[in-house]
């Protein structure tokens, strides 16, 4: 047997292209796994943020809907009313295919805490009076007109998205 003296063996270089090649390809392996999975990361949160969008776009669709269709909540039973809890109004707006966008709650804004059927997004409205004298530049004067108040929550169909508004309404004093 040969003995192999410790300064040949620190400078035999034999294996070393395949031990620094499988090292390499460890390192691009690793590489490309943390890619694929950071895609796959950047891919969920994408998708996440336009399910999101869109759940505020239905949202805010039915609260502008809401708003500028107002012939179908504010209708004589839900004006002759007072500030009750019966004035309450529950509905779904739906795309014209049928498919559900928002469900509107439609209440009209008291200066006392009202407990109603809605939901506790609809109840939380800033407290004040419903019937007021109209806005100073509004064109109307104090004498003949007053102003009430209503709130609209509008929430998603899914119910993660809520989207409130307040609207005045100018009517005739009786």
């Amino acid at each position: 047997m040969s003995k192999i003296s410790p300064k040949r063996v620190f400078k035999n270089e034999e294996g070393f292209v395949l031990v620094a090649t499988l090292f390499i390809l460890v390192i691009i392996t690793l590489m490309g796994i943390f890619a694929i999975t950071n895609s796959n990361t950047e891919l969920a949160v994408v998708r996440n943020e336009q399910q999101l969008t869109l759940e505020f776009y239905n949202a805010e669709t039915g609260l502008i809907d809401s708003m500028e269709n107002s012939n179908l909540w504010m209708t004589s039973p839900f004006l002759a009313a007072g500030t009750g809890a019966s004035t309450t109004v529950n509905s779904t707006l739906t795309h014209p295919d049928g498919t559900p966008i928002a469900t509107i709650e439609v209440r009209c804004i008291a200066s006392t805490a009202l407990d109603t059927p809605l939901s506790p997004d609809a109840d939380n409205l800033p407290l004040q009076s419903h019937v007021a004298p109209p806005p100073s530049g509004s064109g109307y004067g104090m004498k003949h007109f007053e102003i009430r108040r209503y709130g609209l929550t509008s929430t998603s169909t899914n119910g993660r998205t809520v989207v409130q508004g307040g609207v005045w309404k100018i009517f005739n004093k009786y």
